[in-house]
């Protein structure tokens, strides 16, 4: 009996003996060895993020001019190829012939405000570039629960515009998350909820101000020249509320076309290098109760905002789009385009 344990234990001991060797062996490799490895095991896609992630490195960056922002635009680039039905419909619309040499991966051959409309209905209605594994429903927002975007506490979470539905803001204060809700248009001063939500008489802006002039249109029900709202900056609010540097979990913006000036002045600063998702609903009035916003010469602009943002490693999880009264390259005289896209940052890096 002793004999048997005696040769267990050295047969163990050759393992160990091996196990480390093939570790020294593999340590010795040196970095593009590791490489070599992660790319083993991860898709195409993720190759680059990998890379980076091993020489601890940022994507690189440039700086891109959108009408007085200027922009970081990241590295992440999608393929915008199939664009191109888009755009050559619009063109037929609009009774302009394509250029066969307009590349929808080229922002300079896009000069016209119905290429970029054709642009945007591609963005917000196309593909989803990132397929999340562990969907949730929080409220009526959904967030993406895998492994490198997971949101569980210590976590915080802002949510810009609310019209009295608490539901996503209660379900995440319920998950254990600090929750901030923001909204100027309703009928109620700062207070503390039930449910640990602390709501903010307060709007997100491109700019701070105390005396902003809401549109009135069919979202916004407040007559014009009466009220003002306070309105700030992200950056003003992480400030004011004492986050400055820290990690924002979730930023919620559904707060009715003014997303756009917003997502700018946003991507001029570094703040969403330590945001982990986003739910943003975009919208695009053309027409009807809701009136022309953004206007036609800021079609371009919006364009670009949504490519630089999807540059800077913004992938869609899930999209929804709802339209009045269709939404097919905006071409119509009236044509509202809704979209409700939920974002993770591939670049976001854990402190």
């Amino acid at each position: 009996m002793v004999g048997k344990h005696h040769r267990i234990a050295i047969a163990i001991t050759f393992c160990l003996i091996t196990t480390l060797c093939i570790y020294q062996l593999f340590y010795d490799q040196g970095v593009d060895k590791k490489i070599e490895n992660y790319q083993n095991l991860t898709l195409q896609s993720n190759a680059m993020k990998i890379i980076n992630r091993v020489f601890n490195k940022k994507p690189p960056k440039k700086r891109v001019h959108i009408k007085g922002y200027d922009i970081q635009e990241g590295s992440d680039k999608a393929n915008d190829s199939g664009a191109l039905v888009y755009i050559k419909a619009s063109g037929k619309r609009h009774g302009s012939k394509v250029s066969d040499d307009l590349d929808p991966n080229d922002p300079t051959k896009v000069t016209t405000w119905w290429q970029a409309a054709a642009l945007i209905s591609w963005y917000l209605t196309g593909e989803l570039r990132h397929s999340c594994q562990k969907k949730k429903w929080f409220g009526n927002k959904l967030i993406c629960q895998d492994r490198n975007w997971r949101v569980s506490p210590p976590c915080l979470v802002y949510s810009f515009g609310i019209n009295y539905d608490f539901s996503f803001d209660d379900a995440m204060a319920t998950l254990g998350c600090e929750v901030h809700a923001f909204d100027p248009s309703m009928n109620q001063s700062d207070h503390k909820r039930p449910s640990g939500v602390t709501f903010h008489k307060m709007g997100l802006s491109d700019a701070d101000t105390d005396s902003y002039e809401p549109r009135s249109d069919g979202y916004v029900n407040n007559a014009r020249h009466t009220v003002r709202w306070r309105m700030r900056t992200l950056g003003s609010v992480m400030n004011m509320l004492g986050h400055s540097g820290k990690i924002l979990d979730v930023l919620k913006l559904d707060i009715e076309a003014s997303e756009w000036a917003v997502a700018r002045q946003v991507m001029s600063s570094d703040i969403l290098r330590s945001v982990k998702q986003m739910n943003i609903e975009w919208h695009i009035f053309r027409g009807g109760i809701m009136g022309f916003f953004p206007p036609l010469e800021d079609y371009i602009p919006a364009y670009r905002t949504i490519r630089a943002l999807r540059s800077l490693g913004w992938r869609e999880v899930s999209s929804s789009a709802c339209c009045y009264p269709n939404y097919s390259g905006l071409l119509s005289d009236v044509a509202n385009l809704q979209s409700e896209i939920a974002y993770v940052n591939y670049y976001f890096e854990p402190r």
